[in-house]
């Protein structure tokens, strides 16, 4: 009998269906290999949540020394590109116009409660 295996995509792979415009005007995400659909939003007080964190921030850092990022990919990894709600990387933002942040880069907290690991396709790929 045939082994059906998953197939893990890579950023590369991700960003060149995101560039075809594969996934339209949804939200996908590349975790651990597996493209994951997130919800428009849980609603307008988190998207209040972000864009308040998001002021405050840039009111607080440098922008010669650091970038707010609301939204935007972090790659943290060859398997691994989230988009955190809010991002604070080094630099100033014309450092990103041509990449995108990496894990040493970036300081990504998170507005909501989701485990990653619990979630059944993370088993997946342990």
């Amino acid at each position: 009998m045939r082994e059906l295996v998953p197939y893990r995509l890579d950023v590369n792979g991700h960003d060149a269906l995101a560039a075809a415009g594969t996934f339209a005007d949804r939200k996908v995400e590349l975790l651990n290999g597996l493209l994951v659909m997130t919800t428009t939003g849980p609603g307008p007080g988190h998207d209040h949540a972000v864009t308040a964190l998001g002021e405050l921030l840039r009111e607080r850092v440098s922008r010669d020394a650091w970038t707010v990022r609301e939204e935007k990919p972090l790659a943290l990894s060859r398997h691994w590109e989230p988009v955190p709600d809010v991002v604070v990387a080094r630099g100033p933002r014309s450092r990103y116009a041509r990449r995108t942040p990496g894990r040493r880069d970036a300081l990504p907290p998170r507005l909501d409660d989701i485990d990653f690991a619990a979630m059944p396709a993370a088993e997946l790929f342990p």
